[in-house]
């Protein structure tokens, strides 16, 4: 190589680096956008033509706590609304709130304190549903409280099943700031039936940095 083209091809090296620095420069500021938006549209049941994303978020991982279940015999303060126990029957929807954390003690469920502060633009909880003691065959729908859920989210086809799944569930605030319940809504063979355990592991709530 004569040293007229070796200077040439070490000009175009030069170039070529500057174009690509620019190009990850560009990926790297618009990187955290995009994550946000992924992260909301899929909360918000987007995807593929759905919902678009209405603001950027921020994922909390939290250590995994009680919020339900109903194989509680009864209750020792509840920190919010009236709690339903007992299993849940095809046909039937039950309000779980999210927020508050519970202890079990000999069967008793005890509440303890709110997990998530109140006051948060909070827009979806990650949780681990867990079915027992089912009867026949069906299987659980969770949803945003106030909605009827209609995806199934956990089944099972036989008596005495236990289960567990993990899953994202869209929220809206509620009053005082407090989380709006989700829904959980059990389908299949007439009377079948199954209990279920709640356990929220994490939240998104609204990024002020990207928002």
């Amino acid at each position: 190589m004569t040293e007229r083209r070796a200077a040439q091809h070490y000009g175009d090296g030069k170039v070529a680096r500057r174009r690509f620095l620019r190009g990850a420069a560009a990926t790297a500021v618009v990187a955290p956008a995009v994550v946000a938006a992924t992260a909301n549209q899929a909360a918000a049941g987007g995807g593929g033509g759905g919902n678009p994303p209405t603001a950027p978020m921020r994922y909390r991982a939290l250590d995994p706590y009680r919020c339900y279940d109903s194989r509680w015999t009864s209750l020792n303060g509840s920190g919010g609304a009236a709690i339903t126990l007992g299993a849940l029957v095809v046909g039937q929807t039950r309000s779980v709130e999210v927020w508050p954390t519970f202890t079990t003690v000999a069967g008793v469920g005890t509440f303890q304190s709110a997990a998530i502060p109140s006051g948060l633009t909070v827009l979806a909880v990650t949780y681990n549903l867990t079915i027992a003691g089912t009867t026949g065959s069906g299987y659980l729908m969770v949803g945003p409280g106030g909605s009827v859920p209609t995806s199934s989210h956990i089944n099972w086809s036989a008596a005495g099943v236990v289960a567990a799944n993990a899953g994202t569930v869209k929220i809206n605030p509620g009053p005082s700031g407090l989380l709006q319940n989700i829904e959980v809504r059990a389908g299949g063979a007439a009377l079948a039936s199954t209990h279920f355990i709640i356990d929220i592991t994490g939240y998104y709530e609204t990024d002020p940095v990207i928002s």
